[in-house]
């Protein structure tokens, strides 16, 4: 049995929850924000042509992008195989439990303002990581900017892909620092 560690949490169904970070079939993206209802990174998985489901989530729309949008991860079709978690540290938590409880088998929280930030948020970061451990949710964050990954048409990167073209290679990169890879995409050559 192989066990994979992504953000500190443990899969160990074979790496299971670990592919599904990286080759998910479905999505969805969980936001409250009224700015940008289903985050760039919806726009960025049509760019690159991602042939799975997505699914917006976000109580204060009945159609995203041509979506239909659900108002809570619980009222999903499905269990998505990630979730991204855009709400401001303070509402991922209880969204979080409903996708967990939903069956989500990955998850990426953008958000920061967990341990970094205060006692409180450390307390949100260690339940996190124990409903992660409970239900084997691969996790990638909190406070980062998700995974790109054009061989297989899919991203949970934050920032909206304006030309994914020619990405996919022979190349792969894994940094800490958010910044290291905008720079990376933004001087890339066309």
């Amino acid at each position: 049995m192989r066990i994979g560690i992504i953000g500190g949490v443990r899969s160990s169904q074979s790496c299971k929850s670990t592919r599904c970070i990286n080759r998910n079939r479905s999505l969805s993206s969980v936001r409250r924000t009224n700015r940008h209802p289903a985050g760039g990174f919806i726009t960025s998985l049509d760019r690159l042509g991602f042939a799975g489901r997505i699914y917006p989530v976000n109580p204060n729309y009945a159609a995203v992008l041509n979506r239909p949008c659900y108002a809570s991860v619980a009222d999903l079709p499905e269990a998505p195989d990630v979730a991204v978690f855009c709400l401001g540290h303070e509402r991922v938590i209880d969204a979080f439990i409903a996708g967990s409880k939903r069956g989500m088998k990955a998850a990426v929280i953008y958000d920061g303002g967990f341990a970094e930030h205060s006692e409180a948020g450390g307390e949100w970061q260690a339940q996190i990581t124990e409903i992660s451990r409970d239900y084997d949710i691969a996790l990638c964050g909190p406070n980062c900017m998700g995974i790109l990954n054009p061989h297989h048409r899919s991203t949970t990167y934050l920032q909206e892909l304006r030309d994914p073209s020619g990405l996919a290679g022979n190349v792969g990169i894994i940094s800490h620092s958010g910044g290291l890879c905008v720079s990376l995409l933004a001087i890339r050559p066309s």
